[in-house]
């Protein structure tokens, strides 16, 4: 172990370790989101989507249907249900 085999208190830890416990969550959420953006430039739809959900804005709707109305030809309403339909792998 590099810390020895009982550990070391906090205080010490703090004293030796600053500059780590300081930025090592923003380099770990720096490479993180340096893959995201390999993968958007690889092209890889799950990495823009993951991007614009997290990032842009952009959410995930539960209802997964949709109500489109367009006019008949004798000027009345017909109504279209549209209904995603998943592929067999998805639960």
């Amino acid at each position: 172990m590099c810390i020895g085999r009982t550990g070391i208190s906090e205080p010490t830890l703090r004293k030796h370790f600053r500059r780590e416990l300081n930025n090592s969550l923003t380099e770990v959420k720096a490479l993180a989101m340096s893959q995201v953006v390999a993968a958007m430039k690889r092209g890889e739809p799950w990495a823009v989507c993951f991007f614009l959900k997290c990032r842009g804005g952009w959410r995930e709707r539960q209802d997964i249907r949709q109500e489109i109305e367009h006019s008949g030809a004798g000027g009345d309403a017909r109504k279209i249900e549209v209904t995603h339909v998943g592929r067999k792998d998805e639960s």
